[in-house]
């Protein structure tokens, strides 16, 4: 699970992390100081990816006025020269099931 980039940046730095972060070396002696930086620099990096995630999943663009010989694929193809594309949706009149164009 993805954390919000506050809740990620407003973890604390505990005493399980640092224990953890010193664990995990046990061939060379890790002091105090370096398993609470490791640990921050962690709790950052964890952040950064949060807001990156965010960032992506919230993306939205809505094109109006298109033809209506406009067609998801072409949409898509014009887009992912700018980055990449979930998801295209064109509405649909329901009686002529023809895009509209909106």
């Amino acid at each position: 699970s993805i954390a919000t980039p506050r809740a990620a940046a407003a973890a604390p730095v505990t005493e399980e992390a640092v224990v953890r972060i010193a664990a995990a070396a046990p061939s060379r002696a890790v002091s105090h100081k370096q398993a609470i930086m490791r640990s921050m620099a962690e709790a950052k990096a964890r952040a950064e990816e949060a807001k990156r995630a965010m960032r992506l999943a919230t993306c939205f663009l809505t094109v109006r006025d298109l033809n209506q010989s406009t067609t998801p694929q072409s949409l898509r193809k014009v887009f992912a020269a700018i980055g990449d594309v979930k998801d295209v949706v064109l509405h649909r009149d329901p009686a002529t099931k023809k895009p509209t164009g909106t």
